[in-house]
């Protein structure tokens, strides 16, 4: 059932404007930044529940654990919009999901360890035989600093059974391809190496950055958009409504399937205490 979510004619410029200038908002960090976006308030005496999953919701806020089980529809939602718009929790309670514009940012990150997971800015370098394995080793052991006619004089290079322009044309080939690179795959972290070590990441991974200094069409002017435009920030609206409901509907679900129960656990720590000192 549709606790947020509203049907909007995306023919009807008047039924598109309507919708986006009376839907509500809420602010996108404190209050005294005056930003705002599209917003929804969940809290508990706002969703719609009846007296006995009321009882529970109010029960459930307890578990430290709860949310994580009812967020996915914020990563579905983030990816549909490829990571131009997520949602967030704002307010003094977290009581309202907010539209913020976000964007996915690489995280530079060339390699990983298989073993610890370790990540690194440096790729693995490739496999180079006979003669490139010679100056590509040379060009890894200076980091490719070097002029390229520089290398010529390493006594590993000049045994090299090639002459200087060949010599210098594998160094031309090799420099850009060895950027970046270590030597070998040792994670500097577990020293893991060789099926266990590093291996290159087939593209970089990504992490999300959101601004939640930035409003979202809090002086907009709707008549100035054109028909397209006007669907097209229907659509994500729409998509952020849909996404709240989706969470509302699991956090219901989470109310009917689990009850949160308080237990003692035990958490190591570490402290530093007095020992006498040998004799």
């Amino acid at each position: 059932m549709s606790h947020f979510s509203k049907a909007v004619d995306r023919r009807s410029r008047r039924a598109m404007t309507e919708f986006l200038s009376s839907h509500f908002r809420y602010h996108t960090a404190g209050s005294h930044n005056r930003s705002t976006s599209y917003a929804h308030c969940i809290k508990v005496d706002r969703l719609g529940l009846n007296r006995e999953q009321t009882d529970a919701a109010y029960d459930m806020l307890a578990a430290e654990t709860y949310w994580d089980r009812i967020d996915d529809p914020i990563r579905e939602f983030t990816h549909s919009m490829h990571g131009m718009y997520t949602i967030g929790t704002n307010g003094r309670s977290g009581g309202y999901l907010v539209l913020y514009r976000s964007e996915y940012k690489s995280t530079e990150h060339l390699s990983f360890c298989r073993s610890c997971g370790q990540r690194n800015f440096r790729r693995v370098a490739p496999t180079l035989d006979g003669a490139e394995g010679i100056i590509g080793a040379e060009i890894l052991r200076n980091g490719g600093l070097w002029h390229d006619d520089v290398y010529l004089g390493q006594s590993a290079i000049q045994a090299i059974a090639l002459s200087d322009t060949e010599k210098l044309a594998m160094v031309s080939k090799l420099k850009p391809l060895l950027k970046d690179c270590s030597a070998d795959n040792r994670c500097g972290v577990c020293s893991a190496t060789g099926d266990r070590g590093r291996v290159n990441y087939e593209k970089s991974p990504v992490t999300l950055s959101h601004w939640p200094m930035r409003p979202i069409d809090q002086d907009a002017d709707f008549s100035d958009m054109s028909m397209d435009e006007l669907r097209s920030r229907v659509d994500v609206v729409t998509a952020f409504d849909a996404a709240c409901d989706e969470i509302r509907e699991n956090f219901i679900e989470l109310l009917s399937d689990f009850a949160p129960v308080e237990r003692t656990i035990m958490v190591p720590k570490t402290v530093t205490v007095l020992e006498r000192r040998a004799a």
